[in-house]
């Protein structure tokens, strides 16, 4: 899969959209099929999805339209791609729930970063020669879309929801974050919250008040708001844009890198434990014979 996208982002990019609308619905339905009667299924309201769903409508029906165009590639560069580190996703290939992971949030950017800048011709995202990131479209609309999603996930996780969420004790975004202290999200916000007054020196989030909610509902617009300005810059160089997805790459990488040598250490001290365990026993037993 890596290797066909890799081919096709490099020698046919002008194939690359369908590729990444096939393989990228393709896992997004096996996730949905896994997790909706799991603890996970809220997860799946999350911005990532919509963002993912958003990009591929406008490849499949709008792909000459620059204003729609632009806002996906702000969307895809901005809070998605970003969320590779809020997320810390690796790159595992024997787990295809991170490998989804991280597939959902790398795309997205990899195919907008391939329609900016085509081997050859003009983008489709430039209205003239002097191609420019629209505030419209870098700030407007983005933010517009970004609130009426936050608007309709919270309406399905605390009204819609509510009572499946408590009764069957379901996970959201929300409720991970708070329970995760190693998660940048949580650190940041929590340290936010302490500078300003709102969380007391002692006190931790509990994502059941309405307080932590509302922490989290304004430090997620915080952190839309941050991952969109660079956004100007990817999108007037290739270089930047270049080293911005191969910085998160490599991040990736590097968890996953850690990922297998923690869980092969952990194999290799737990196959030396059996061993001398069953070591141990057998003496026991040839003492007890004796």
């Amino acid at each position: 899969l890596l290797l066909a996208a890799e081919f096709l982002a490099l020698k046919a990019p002008q194939h690359f959209w369908i590729f990444y609308i096939a393989t990228t619905w393709a896992m997004i339905s096996t996730r949905v099929w896994l997790w909706w009667e799991g603890t996970f299924k809220y997860f799946l309201c999350d911005f990532c999805y919509l963002a993912n769903g958003f990009v591929s409508l406008v490849l499949l029906f709008a792909p000459s339209n620059p204003n729609l165009l632009q806002m996906c590639y702000v969307w895809a560069h901005g809070p998605v791609a970003f969320a590779m580190i809020a997320w810390r996703n690796s790159l595992v290939f024997h787990s295809l729930e991170k490998v989804t992971s991280l597939y959902v949030h790398a795309l997205p950017a990899l195919v907008m970063m391939r329609m900016r800048w085509p081997p050859t011709g003009p983008s489709a995202m430039c209205t003239d020669e002097d191609c420019q990131l629209s505030p419209m479209n870098q700030w407007v609309l983005p933010l517009i879309g970004y609130t009426v999603w936050q608007g309709v996930q919270l309406l399905l996780t605390e009204v819609i929801g509510a009572h499946e969420i408590k009764s069957r004790g379901l996970q959201t975004p929300c409720r991970w974050i708070t329970e995760h202290p190693h998660m940048l999200a949580h650190s940041l916000t929590l340290k936010g919250a302490r500078y300003l007054g709102i969380m007391g020196a002692d006190e931790r989030f509990d994502h059941a008040s309405k307080k932590t909610k509302l922490l989290f509902v304004a430090s997620q617009a915080l952190y839309t708001y941050f991952t969109i300005l660079p956004c100007t810059i990817l999108f007037q160089s290739f270089p930047a844009n270049a080293a911005y997805m191969g910085t998160l790459c490599i991040y990736c990488l590097w968890n996953g890198a850690r990922y297998y040598i923690h869980v092969f250490a952990e194999r290799y001290v737990r196959q030396f434990k059996e061993a001398h365990n069953n070591s141990a026993n057998e003496n026991n037993n040839e003492k007890k014979e004796s």
